[in-house]
């Protein structure tokens, strides 16, 4: 196998499945500075991509990460970012409790240059 054939992979190669590699706190707490992954409950249909833009929380120390994700059994999982020195503790997290947006994918067509 060359090493052409090697770098090439499918996007489903690349894609890390979350729910069964990373642990998601159900509590709510943030350890001091820490990045947690934590789920965002949603009625949104399942299967349909939001995008979350960063944006600070209740807590002024709490930040939600920019995240685009799928609706997988009734949530999405995003990043928490407590910048502070001090434990936090969130309620659970709706998404119609903060802003969002529904993903939405376009075609586009890349116009060339023939003539030479």
């Amino acid at each position: 196998m060359s090493d052409t054939d090697q770098n090439e992979t499918s996007s489903s190669e690349n894609l890390i499945d979350l729910e069964s590699s990373v642990s998601v706190p159900s509590s709510g707490e943030l350890y001091e500075p820490s990045e947690t992954i934590v789920p965002i409950a949603s009625t949104r249909p399942e299967g349909i991509a939001l995008i979350v833009h960063s944006q600070i929380l209740q807590e002024e120390n709490v930040r939600i990460g920019n995240v685009v994700n799928t609706v997988k059994q009734g949530k999405i999982l995003a990043v928490a970012i407590n910048t502070s020195e001090e434990l936090i503790t969130i309620p659970p997290l709706n998404i119609e409790e903060i802003e969002f947006e529904e993903f939405r994918e376009t075609s586009m067509s890349i116009a060339t240059n023939t003539m030479k």
